[in-house]
């Protein structure tokens, strides 16, 4: 049996096949890229319009809806109605004309209107954030943090301190010591010896 290998389009062969897979690895690449910018794309705009989208709705929900107060059962004030805008607007308006917050009272956890009082914005504040607490927790902390940085550095420093003075010390007693001195001038000897 004979076998014979023609080798004269050996070159093209290979460049050929070099070429269409070189161009399909490109074609793989520019769609995976393509795709992925028209997601990331899609997924902005999409984003975008149920923001927008949202916004108008809840724009439009506080233009238009009626609501009405008071005038029920436990409220001895006749009914009124306003839209959700004008409401905010009334309340806004009475809170900072009156410089008052209903709040409620300390230690009161129901919602009965018993259980709520007219408070000053700073007395509510004062409620709500105790500043002396906040300062104190921040201040301990630092002063914590400050604490623990000294005793890492007095301990290095104690460390770094005793190891050099042992160090001097045990190498002072073997100075001394007979069999240090000759380890000490062999080492010399091998040192001074020329190859």
């Amino acid at each position: 049996m004979k076998v014979t290998i023609d080798m004269e389009n050996l070159e093209t062969l290979v460049q050929t096949t070099m070429e269409k897979n070189i161009e399909n690895i490109v074609k793989e690449q520019i769609e995976g890229t393509v795709r992925k910018v028209a997601d990331d794309l899609s997924k902005k705009v999409i984003a975008d319009e149920v923001s927008e989208n949202f916004q108008r709705f809840v724009d439009e929900y506080i233009a238009n809806t009626k609501i009405k107060v008071g005038g029920d059962y436990w409220d001895d004030t006749e009914e009124k109605e306003y839209t959700v805008e004008q409401y905010i607007k009334k309340e806004l308006k009475e809170r900072l004309d009156s410089k008052k917050l209903r709040a409620k009272k300390k230690g009161h956890t129901s919602s009965y209107n018993d259980d709520f009082e007219n408070v000053s914005f700073e007395e509510y504040i004062n409620r709500q954030f105790d500043f002396d607490d906040m300062i104190k927790k921040d201040l301990d902390k630092f002063m914590d943090d400050i604490r623990k940085q000294v005793n890492k550095t007095m301990k290095e420093t104690f460390d770094n301190s005793t190891k050099s003075m042992l160090s001097n010390a045990v190498l002072n007693i073997l100075g001394t010591n007979e069999t240090y001195r000759q380890i000490e001038n062999n080492i010399k000897c091998i040192a001074d010896k020329q190859v």
